[in-house]
């Protein structure tokens, strides 16, 4: 009788398992899929340790105001507005735009920002570049951990301030940043992850399904 009562649990563990399964597995296509990204940056405020603005990943987003790096070797760090839930690799040829004024050109630096030490860590940079057009940085060993953002820095060179151009211009952003092709789809989990998420849940669900099959037979005979 406590076997007989068991079944229906077991059987509704096993329909919630395969549901689970399945709907991770129909996600593996999105997160293996090489998706390329566009941040703009904002002048709101990053509410992160060691950032002073955010970006948002949006296609025409921009700011009201724009943002002002005061005297020469100051700078200002902007942060992706989502963290990164798994690791994610990002290395590669990254879109840049940034309009600025007149005036020597500042040094930008892609890489990665942990919120909990507030330490910002260059994976590419570029001292020259076009003012008001698209140009490439280039990062290596560019991977964000678990819980750590993707950032860019914007160092000023010019000894009397340095205006960047946040607000929107034609309807498009006048600062951005555009991830490479290969990007995994920052901040998703890598598609590893959800490989073995949903192998796990197959194989218990298998596994539930075959014990309950033993004890179908036992009962039968």
């Amino acid at each position: 009788m406590k076997n007989s009562k068991r079944f229906p649990q077991r059987l509704a563990v096993v329909c919630v398992g395969l549901a689970l399964a399945i709907s991770l597995i129909t996600l593996v296509p999105n997160a293996s899929a090489a998706v390329t990204q566009k941040w703009c940056l904002l002048k709101d405020s990053a509410g992160v340790s060691g950032a002073d603005y955010k970006m948002q990943k949006a296609e025409n987003a921009g700011s009201s105001t724009n943002v002002f790096i005061s005297d020469a070797g100051d700078y200002k760090i902007w942060v992706a507005n989502e963290v990164a839930t798994e690791s994610v690799g990002l290395s590669g040829d990254w879109a840049v735009k940034i309009a600025y004024g007149s005036g020597a050109a500042p040094d930008i630096y892609i890489g990665v920002l942990d919120p909990d030490t507030g330490a910002f860590t260059p994976k590419g940079s570029r001292s020259s570049f076009p003012n008001n057009a698209e140009f490439t940085v280039t990062t290596t060993d560019h991977i964000i951990p678990n819980g750590d953002y993707l950032a860019i820095k914007i160092v000023n060179n010019e000894g009397s301030g340095q205006t960047i151009f946040t607000t929107l211009a034609s309807g498009q952003s006048r600062a951005w940043i555009k991830s490479p092709s290969t990007d995994p789809g920052y901040p998703v989990p890598e598609l590893s992850t959800l490989i073995l998420m949903s192998s796990g849940l197959v194989a218990g669900t298998a596994i539930l399904i075959y014990g309950n099959k033993k004890y179908g037979n036992k009962k039968r005979r």
